[in-house]
């Protein structure tokens, strides 16, 4: 079968299965939603691995409600960290073929106050996916970046051309690898609305997951 939070994918038998990789998120739950019901990633088995620093299984049992007890079988969970190496057993155990890469602090403020652990989490983190990927021949993953990579651009909306300019720890993490999906952050306290403080833009989760899906698919069919 094919299998997803970390996404990986991999093959057994006649199906795939992906793997996903990362921190329980208001995006990873759509994303792993978007992939049990399109074709023709519904045919695949999603796989979450996850630390539960910040997320619960209750995340998991949801969507598998969602599902009913049939299709919720493509879906597993496995309690494990990137820097601790956890993924080997797994993917010795499963050939994967396709992983998106959701794994990661993420706020920006706290990135300042402990950039140690945002650079040891982000970087090594991925540094050691990267490695169990290599050795086990997976070579298709989506990373789910940030905008803030870009620092404050001069245009918008931010393309991945854009120049790197990363304006804090968070940013400077998420530089290791090639974003696919684009993120707007607001920073700051005075702004020219009525009463200076900031509108922020926020985006649909469920858009951000078919971006995902539209990227993993690309990996397979050469197009979006």
């Amino acid at each position: 079968m094919r299998t997803l939070r970390k996404f990986s994918l991999s093959r057994s038998s006649s199906h795939l299965r992906r793997l996903v990789e990362a921190r329980w998120s208001a995006i990873l739950s759509p994303t792993i939603v978007r992939a049990l019901s399109s074709a023709p990633l519904s045919d695949y088995r999603v796989s979450i691995i996850d630390n539960l620093d910040n997320s619960v299984t209750k995340a998991v049992d949801r969507v598998r409600d969602l599902f009913g007890p049939k299709r919720s079988q493509n879906l597993e969970f496995h309690l494990g960290d990137l820097r601790n190496k956890d993924l080997e057993k797994l993917f010795s155990q499963t050939q994967f073929d396709a992983l998106i890469h959701f794994a990661g602090l993420k706020a920006v403020g706290e990135s300042v106050a402990n950039s140690r652990c945002y650079f040891y989490n982000n970087l090594i983190g991925t540094i050691n996916l990267y490695e169990v990927m290599a050795k086990y021949y997976c070579k298709k993953m989506v990373f789910s970046s940030s905008a803030t990579v870009y620092g404050q651009p001069e245009k918008m909306p931010c393309v991945e051309s854009f120049k790197l300019k990363a304006m804090n720890p968070y940013g400077r993490t998420m530089q290791v690898a090639v974003g696919r999906l684009l993120e707007l952050n607001v920073y700051g306290h005075d702004y020219p609305t009525k009463d200076g403080n900031a509108v922020r833009d926020y985006i649909y989760a469920m858009d951000l997951a078919d971006g995902h899906i539209a990227a993993l698919r690309k990996l397979f069919t050469k197009r979006i």
